[in-house]
Parts: structure tokens; C-alpha cells; sequence
């Protein structure tokens, strides 16, 4: 159960019945209140708050608890302060609001401040900052205090061992999950998501079939690894066997079709569908749009009589991908309702058609925005070729209150390799290392690359020991840095590390192993047996930029050899 739902269950045990029957209009005014929580309308808030303080009624405690809650959503501690200390006789629940805002408006000390003066501390106050810890990446901080709760729920566990899976420290989540004998179903679809989104399918199946009981969001969870990982067997036989798919399930399965690129079986699933919801729609028209089959999704969308946010981010994002950005913007300009996600996918389809300038008049024009505005207007100034002026947006991003994700800190690392800036780079790292993000394999990734392009190869190694388990490019960056470095002999050695960890190399990884061949002082004959290797064991067809850089490579070692002869000795292998 959600932090959100134990507030509510605490609103409804904090209602005095005799005062509900004096004061019918108590609950009109509850729900409007939590609508302006959920639409962080603070003017709003603030007129329902006067009305209630006028309206003759003797001070209602269950409403100002909800004005707390509703205050500390739309981000105004003063009022949420406010109205706690106006109560005459605040409760349990009075306390856990206020720990809440204080908690999900990232002031921790002060949280925790409160939390400890607490006169009765209950759970639900100690999961709310624990859940704020975790979001911070403050993983000593929230182990102290699960530590200090006197009755941990199983929601307590299953924050902590989610931030501890976010930060990539797999080990002590699973240690945590084994030692607790407070495991519910959330408990166990949580640490089965957290192998089967590190790649690790195996440990998730393991987990999976032990669990003592399977809901259907565990099914779902086991249905979208199978298929992110290949396995579409497997994905489909845990799909049948759930006894009742919601929505969910169904439009996960729908997904997994999409991503192999079987349309037909994913329009099949569609129409069997017993109820097609707009999430269901909303899948199958970005299926035909991802798919190349513009034409098809655009009838399914003029035929769907309800739109929301997310469906016109998908038609939008389908006209970016066909370069038609004007059509995106067109479609933009007529929703009614603009959303964050509606301005963020018109922002990204002019990043990524190179429109610098109506980026940057969409970003400045955006009433609001969140840490994926801020991400693409960071990339649109690194790929304009403004690298200091994304640093500039990156400090200021962070002065404005927004806390950088996974991509911001990969962008950013690119971008300080892009300028070869290592000062730059290591002051994103800094930052980095306080974030829950600083295990992640996409980051540890960037910052090889960074240390690489700024000719620190010491470091980069460091940053790939950091890695729990290197993946493809893991290993191609470690080489190619290597290589960047000099140090082409070390690049290619890392080539048969790789495959016996099990990590089959890339395309991408031969370009890196060929190009660094001739600097090493490889012969002829071994930078042959590399070709090969490429094509017989990996099953990997060259490109034009394989066979360009084998090319090269046999001029340089064979000044002699014709023009003719090289390009019969390449036709061997085409």
C-alpha cells in the first residue's frame, strides 16, 4: 500500500462522524482540497482555505490535516507551517502531514527535525521520510532510520530495498529481502523488477518461481524482461498463465510484440483484447508508429473518441520520426489541455531535428518544467555545439529546486568529453557521487568515456572496476579509451576479457578492435583473423566502416599491395 493511500485511510479513522453530519459540506471540501493537491493549484487552495476559516465552522481538524497535505503538494512549507501550528489540537496525523511536506519537498533536515520531536511516531510518518531519503539517494541516512522504527511494515522494506536496487547495490537488496520476514507481494515483485531491469533474467526467474504467492504485476514485470531481453516464449507463457490480465498485462504483452518487431501478433493480441482502454490505444498506434507504419496509427488515433497527454505524445513523436516536426508542432498548438509531457515531446522533436532556436522558444515559453525539459535543452546546447552554455543550464537547473536523473549526468558527462574538459568533468562527478545514480552502468559508462576523451586512462579504468556488471559498451569504451590513449596493444587484450565474462562484442566493438590493430603493430594476418572472428563467431555482418578501416589499415601495412588486390582480398569476405 502507497504512502498516499495509508494518508488516506488515516484522514478517514481522523473524521468525527457527529461532525460530518453537522458540517455536510466537510467532505465537498476534502475533495477539493486533495484536487488542488493533485493539480498543485496553491491559489486555489488558498481560496478553499479562506472559505473554511470563514464559513462559521468551529476549527475542523480532519481539514486542516488535509490543508497540511494539500499546502506541502503544492510546495508552500510557510502555509503547510502555518496551518499546523493554527491547530489547537494536532494528532498523529497532524505531525505525519507536515514530516510529509517538509520530506517531499526535499527538505530533509528539517523532516527529520520533526519526525524526532514527534510526541507518537508512527510508521506511516517514518516511511514517508524514509521514501524521501531514498529519492535523495541518502541510502546511510535511510538505513539509520528503518533501523529506528520500532515496527517496520512491509512497506518500510520494500522503499529501502528499491533504493537500494536504484543504486545499483544488488547485493544489500537482496540481503535486506532475505533477512526480512515481512515479505508481501509488493516485497518480492520489487526485488524481481529490480534483477529483471539489471539484465539479470536468471536471478529474476529464480525469484520468481519462489515467490510464495504471484500477483499480477509480478507477472507483468517477468512478462516485459522476457522480452527485453529476447525470450518472447517465455514472455507469452507467463502472460497465458495469468488467470486475470488487467490492462497492464495485456498492454505488456503488446509491447513485447512491438519491441520484436511482430506487429501482426501484436495487432492480434489488440483485437482480443476484452476491453481496449486509451493506455491499450494508445500502445498499439505507437506499435504501427515505431514499426514504420505511420498510415496505420494515424486511423487508430482519429478513431479513438478519448485522448489524453500521453496519446498526443505518441502522434507527436510519430511525426517527428518521419521529420514532419511542423505537423507535431500543428497538432501541439490544437490540444486544448497542454501538459508537461505534451511541451516536453514538442521540445524533444526540435532537438532532435536540430531546430535550436524553436527548442530554446518552447523551453522559455513552458509554464512549467521538469527534469526531462531541462535534459533536452542541456542536450539541444551540447549538440549546437554550446557545451559551456549547458553547463550553465545544468547549474541552473539545480538552483531552480530540480534534481538531475540518470540522463542528465550521462549528457552531461558527454558533453565535458565532447569540450575534453576534465575540470568540468569531475565536477559533474562530484555531483554525481552524491546522487543514487553513481553505480549506474550507464554513468559509469559515460565517465570512462569522459576520463578517456580527456586522456586520464587511470581513471577510466577506476570507473570500470566501479562497474557491479560490465556490459557491451562498458567494455567497448574501456578499449576505445584505451586506445584514444596510446595504449592500442591494452585495448585489444580487453577483447578476450570481454567474451569470457560472457559478453558477446558488437559492431561497434570491432570498428574499435580494427581501428586499433595497425597502431598496436598488429600484422596483416592477425588484423585478418579479427575480420573473421567478427563474421565467423559473432555472426556480425561488416559495414561500410568495417571495411573501410580494414582497408586503411592493409595499406599501411602493405604500402605495395594494389588498390585491386585489397579489393579483392575484401570481396572474400562480403
Amino acid at each position: 500500500m502507497s504512502v498516499a493511500n495509508f494518508f488516506t485511510l488515516a484522514h478517514r479513522h481522523t473524521v468525527d462522524v457527529e461532525e460530518e453530519e453537522e458540517h455536510p459540506d466537510t467532505l465537498l471540501f476534502a475533495r477539493q482540497l486533495r484536487a488542488c493537491g493533485k493539480k498543485k493549484d496553491l491559489k486555489q487552495a488558498k481560496r478553499l482555505h479562506f472559505q473554511i476559516t470563514n464559513s462559521g465552522y468551529p476549527q475542523n481538524r480532519f481539514l486542516w490535516n488535509i490543508l497540511i497535505e494539500t499546502y506541502g503538494k503544492c510546495g508552500s512549507l510557510e502555509e503547510a507551517r502555518w496551518t499546523f501550528d493554527d491547530l489547537k489540537d494536532p494528532n498523529i496525523f497532524s505531525w505525519t502531514m507536515l514530516v510529509a511536506a517538509y520530506a517531499q519537498n526535499g527538505h530533509l533536515r528539517d523532516a527529520k527535525a520533526l519526525y524526532n520531536s514527534m510526541p507518537d511516531k508512527n510508521t506511516i510518518s517514518a516511511n514517508a521520510l524514509l521514501t524521501a531519503f531514498s529519492k535523495k539517494g541518502y541510502l546511510l541516512e535511510a538505513r539509520e532510520l528503518l533501523d529506528q522504527i520500532r515496527n517496520p511494515s512491509p512497506t518500510s522494506y520494500n522503499t529501502m530495498i528499491s533504493a537500494y536496487a536504484q543504486s545499483g547495490h544488488m547485493n544489500k537488496a537482496r540481503s535486506l529481502f532475505e533477512s526480512t520476514d515481512k515479505k508481501d507481494v509488493v516485497t518480492w515483485t520489487t526485488m524481481i523488477q529490480a534483477y529483471a531491469e539489471g539484465g539479470n533474467i536468471a536471478e529474476a526467474k529464480i525469484l520468481f518461481d519462489r515467490a510464495p504467492k504471484r500477483d499480477t504485476i509480478a507477472c507483468t514485470v517477468m512478462v516485459t524482461a522476457y522480452a527485453q531481453n529476447g525470450h518472447m516464449k517465455e514472455a507469452r507463457e507467463v502472460f497465458d498463465s495469468i488467470l486475470i490480465k488487467d490492462s497492464k498485462a495485456w498492454t505488456a504483452m503488446i509491447k513485447a510484440y512491438s519491441k520484436a518487431g511482430d506487429i501482426a501478433s501484436s495487432k492480434t493480441l489488440f483485437d482480443q483484447m476484452p476491453r481496449k482502454d486509451i493506455t491499450a490505444l494508445t500502445s498499439m498506434i505507437s506499435t504501427y508508429a515505431q514499426n514504420g507504419d505511420f498510415e496505420q496509427a494515424k486511423l487508430l488515433f482519429d478513431e479513438c473518441e478519448q485522448r489524453d497527454s500521453v496519446l498526443y505524445a505518441v502522434m507527436m513523436r510519430a511525426y517527428s520520426q518521419r521529420g514532419e516536426v511542423d505537423q507535431a508542432k500543428l497538432m501541439f498548438d490544437n490540444i486544448t489541455h497542454k501538459t508537461i509531457l505534451c511541451w516536453n515531446s514538442i521540445l524533444t522533436a526540435f532537438v532532435k531535428h536540430g531546430r535550436f532556436e524553436n527548442a530554446k522558444d518552447v523551453f522559455l515559453d513552458m509554464p512549467k518544467r521538469d527534469v526531462v525539459s531541462w535534459n533536452a535543452m542541456i542536450d539541444a546546447y551540447g549538440k549546437n555545439r554550446q557545451g559551456k552554455e549547458a553547463i550553465k543550464l545544468f547549474h541552473r537547473m539545480e538552483a531552480e529546486g530540480i534534481d538531475p536523473d540518470e540522463a542528465t549526468f550521462v549528457t552531461m558527462l558527454e558533453i565535458c568529453a565532447t569540450l575534453a574538459s576534465i575540470q568540468q568533468g569531475e565536477a559533474v562527478y562530484r555531483r554525481i557521487r552524491r546522487s543514487k545514480y553513481k553505480r549506474h552502468t550507464k554513468v559509469l559508462n559515460a565517465l570512462i568515456h569522459m576520463y578517456g576523451c580527456c586522456g586520464s586512462l587511470i581513471q577510466a579504468k577506476e570507473a570500470f572496476s566501479r562497474l557491479g556488471r560490465p556490459d557491451e559498451f562498458s567494455f567497448t569504451t574501456l578499449m576505445s579509451a584505451c586506445s584514444r590513449n596510446d595504449h592500442s596493444r591494452e585495448a585489444l587484450e580487453i577483447l578476450p576479457y570481454m567474451i569470457l565474462q560472457g559478453v558477446d562484442p558488437s559492431s561497434v566493438t570491432f570498428l574499435v578492435v580494427l581501428s586499433a590493430c595497425s597502431s598496436a603493430g598488429y600484422s596483416p594476418d592477425e588484423a585478418r583473423g579479427c575480420f573473421v572472428a567478427m563474421i565467423d563467431d559473432f555472426s556480425l555482418l561488416p559495414s561500410s566502416e568495417h571495411y573501410d578501416c580494414f582497408f586503411r589499415f592493409m595499406q599501411r601495412a602493405q604500402p605495395r599491395l594494389s588498390a585491386e588486390m585489397l579489393a579483392d582480398e575484401l570481396a572474400v569476405f562480403r
